[in-house]
């Protein structure tokens, strides 16, 4: 069974992509047309992300955009497999992050 995203503030959910607690955080922000994803985390976490919208009612084709706040891998390692099965997903960096 998915973990249930743990709300920290009014339709703002975090995301453990891996097992520590609080280790690697990712967040699903509720906006108007859809979801939007601040960070991927790690490869290995993506599929937590999909349990994660998928408890919340959503799929691939709900996620609208993905933020990205920097060049780490343990917040851009999951874009490529997030938008393997999310197509339709905006990715959205600085120009110095892109």
């Amino acid at each position: 069974m998915a973990k249930v995203p743990e709300e920290i503030a009014p339709g703002v959910y975090r995301i453990d992509t891996i097992a520590i607690p609080n280790g690697i955080s990712v967040l699903l922000v509720a906006d108007t047309d859809g979801w939007m994803l601040i960070d991927t985390g790690v490869r290995s976490g993506v599929l937590r992300i999909q349990e994660a919208l998928s408890t919340l009612g959503a799929g691939p084709q709900d996620l609208r955009r993905i933020y990205l706040t920097h060049h780490h891998d343990d917040h851009i390692g999951g874009l490529p497999a997030v938008r393997w099965w999310a197509t339709e997903a905006e990715v959205v960096a600085s120009e110095h992050e892109a």
